[in-house]
């Protein structure tokens, strides 16, 4: 189990974006799994809350009183306004109520071993706090706009990856496109603006793609020519044993045929 929801990065450079939002879930008239999130400030945050967390919002859960939601952000393409993904729920309180979990011992006999407790307490943690990692795509001092790409590892293909951007507010002193940056950055409204800013590397150049190499056909290539729309094979020698002749020129003008 965790001992604190946004743990220390795995590496220099992983990407991530993940957050604390502390308020009230109010859902949609259709829908359990979307609605928005009632901060304190009046706020409202548009969330969609994911597979994993619906059965514990559903059946476990007090919506009416205040949780600390762990979510991933978003920045909606068309307002540009900051949405979120629930992905879990953090009150370490609730654990210590909890059955002991039973484990087996090496002779095969059980054992009751209690939850460990997260060593971080809902009540220790800064609301409205995010941690973005990634690369920087766009700079803007005078709009005081930053936009970050963060890359998503498919948990079903590791090869594969999907991306998305990450609008943040503030502004940086140095240059920072196609650099890679951690961000502490703190939720005002529906915006995210930059606490603190830390960089970490160059974004490595990307690869060119190679082209093909051309290995040639089995068989000859026929092309149409555009006198007779016959075609003539390319890939054999021409033929050289019949002598080639132009057509005579006419030696007077007169005896070309004219018509009218």
């Amino acid at each position: 189990m965790r001992q604190e929801p946004i743990p220390k990065p795995s590496e220099p450079m992983q990407f991530r974006a993940i957050g604390l939002l502390r308020g009230r879930y109010i859902r949609s008239e259709d829908q359990l799994t979307r609605g928005h999130l009632l901060m304190e400030d009046g706020s409202k945050i548009d969330a969609l809350i994911l597979g994993r967390v619906i059965s514990l919002v559903k059946n476990h859960m007090d919506l009416v009183a205040e949780h600390l939601w762990v979510v991933y952000p978003r920045t909606d393409d068309r307002t540009k306004q900051l949405q979120v993904q629930v992905m879990g729920i953090w009150e370490p309180e609730t654990l210590q109520n909890r059955p002991p979990v039973l484990e087996s011992n090496t002779d095969g006999t059980l054992r009751a071993v209690p939850p460990k407790s997260p060593v971080v307490s809902s009540q220790d943690l800064p609301d409205d706090y995010f941690s973005i990692r990634g690369e920087v795509v766009y700079q803007s001092g005078d709009k005081a706009q930053i936009a970050v790409k963060i890359k998503q590892v498919s948990r079903r293909d590791t090869k594969k990856s999907r991306a998305f951007k990450l609008q943040l507010q503030g502004v940086l002193e140095d240059k920072a496109l196609h650099q890679f940056w951690d961000f502490k950055a703190q939720r005002q409204g529906d915006i995210l603006v930059i606490q603190s800013a830390e960089f970490v590397a160059k974004m490595p150049p990307k690869r060119k793609k190679k082209k093909p190499k051309w290995t040639g056909r089995s068989g000859p290539i026929t092309m149409p020519t555009p006198a007779s729309g016959e075609g003539r094979s390319v890939g054999k020698p021409i033929r050289r044993d019949r002598p080639v002749t132009a057509a005579p020129s006419p030696a007077n003008p007169a005896d070309e045929t004219h018509t009218s």
